[in-house]
């Protein structure tokens, strides 16, 4: 297993060659109207699967998503 933070660039990549295996979004309830966007790179839609979600008492709420590929590696 490997756990990787990376920015919009690096995931792009990753996810254009189908090498993410899971997406675990942290969710701050902090709202700053401007930042990076995460996927703002990404060329094609992913669809995702819900997984699971958990929230903690601080009020950070965390999201994991599964892509789906066809049975040609496609999303």
């Amino acid at each position: 297993d490997l756990l990787l933070m990376c920015g919009p660039a690096l995931l792009s990549a990753l996810s254009a060659n189908r090498l993410v295996d899971e997406y675990m979004l942290d969710v701050y309830p902090v709202a700053f109207g401007h930042g990076v966007h995460l996927f703002r790179d990404i060329r094609h839609p992913i669809a995702l699967t819900h997984v699971t979600s958990r929230r903690f008492p601080q009020g950070v709420n965390v999201h994991v998503y599964k892509p789906e590929y066809d049975s040609n590696g496609s999303v």
